[in-house]
Order: structure tokens, then sequence, then C-alpha cells
């Protein structure tokens, strides 16, 4: 888990500040309850508070401007979510995996599986990223997850297959808590070169490691 005694993020409010960044805190500091104000500032200004950060520190990228995104997604949640952004907090749930509702069936049953193993299970792919789409590469063998809410999200909408074609279907984020896949022994994690702000899981992702469901509030039943 991060040590927070050395501060919430590699870079201060100097580093990441503009124009517009100021713009985006001003709007949301009009929209912020008064007992979330503190948290937003946090958030804004510092990259966190009390026990929670902004970032995993486990991605394989970072920079002020990826800092700066991170913690305006953080901070939008905060004030158009808080339900959601208190299950972050109380969880430390900063690592996010986006995919499609045609894959939740199978997720709660197992987890999430790699694309490789999914086919060498014999499962069908229900999610956007599927092997027909690259045929010039051999199937993923890890797992994805971001610690950027908004590279999640991309994923998370996402059109299903051809092979899963549903019009009802929508986009949904999953979430893991840091602490807890810090130290897991079944859980095997891996270096991807990637230009995305990421980071992989080998296999398999328990179940019992899926901390958060999140879907678009008309798909609530």
């Amino acid at each position: 888990m991060r040590d927070f005694s050395k501060g919430y993020s590699d870079y201060d409010y100097d580093q990441i500040k503009s124009d517009s960044y100021d713009d985006f805190a001003q709007q949301l500091f009009f929209k912020v309850a008064p007992e979330q104000m503190g948290k937003l500032s946090g958030i804004l200004y510092e990259g966190g508070f009390d026990s929670f950060s902004t970032s995993s520190n486990m991605m394989n990228r970072n920079n002020p401007n990826i800092e700066a995104d991170r913690r305006k997604y953080f901070a939008s949640l905060l004030v158009e979510d808080p339900k959601t952004f208190d299950t972050i907090e109380k969880d430390n749930i900063l690592l996010f995996h986006g995919t499609n509702s045609n894959a939740l069936e199978e997720i709660l049953k197992n987890g999430i599986y790699s694309e490789k193993e999914l086919l060498e299970r014999g499962n069908q792919i229900t999610t956007g990223e599927n092997i027909e789409r690259y045929q010039n590469r051999e199937p993923r063998p890890y797992i994805s997850f971001t610690d950027r809410l908004d590279t999640a999200l991309r994923y998370a909408t996402i059109k299903p297959t051809s092979q899963a074609r549903n019009e009802n279907s929508f986009g949904m984020i999953i979430g893991m808590s840091v602490g807890e896949i810090e130290g897991a022994k079944d859980i095997e994690r891996c270096y991807i070169n990637s230009d995305m702000v990421e980071m992989g899981i080998n296999k398999h992702v328990p179940k019992k490691y899926l901390k958060l469901i999140a879907v678009p509030e008309a798909h609530i039943r």
C-alpha cells in the first residue's frame, strides 16, 4: 500500500495547475455539498486526503498531466456520485477495469479471466476485446487494470462483438482494492509495455477481489 507519510502524490499543485484546471476546480466547488468541501479540496490540490490517494502508485506511466486527469475524474465522482465515491474511499478501490455487461454473468460466477484463458476454457469472448479485431496478434494473457477512471470508462463503452451482439448491453466498471492485491498469493501482476496507464494481472482475478461493480443508474434493479 502507498506510504501516505510521503504525501498523496508525486506532484504538487504547482506542477499540475493550469487555467483550465483552475476553472474546472471552481465549477466543482460551486456544486459540491458543504460537508464534502474538505475532501474535494484535498483531491484537487493535494491528490488525496486522510488515507485516500488518487494514485495507486502501481501504474507503468505517470506525469503531471496524468495526475491532473486522475484528480479531475475522482473529484467529479465525489461531486456527482458521492455514494460510489464513498465506497471507493472506504474500500481503498483504486484499480479499475472497464468492460461490457455481456461479461457480467461469467464474472459473477468465476471472476475475470484473460482473453487467452477464456479461449482456452472454450468460453465466448463477450466484450470489445476480441481476437477477431486483431488478426496479427496472440490473445492477451493478462487482464488490464488502471487507476485512471477516464481510461476505464472508455473501455466500459466499447460495444459487444458480433459474436454477442445485444442492444440491451451496457458498459460497467469493476474495481479492486489496492491493499488486497498487493500481498495476494493467488494474483500475479505483470508489466505491460503500453501507451495506456495500466497494469496487468496474469490469467485470472478471483471473484473475491472484485469490490465494486458500477453500472449506469438506469440499469440498477
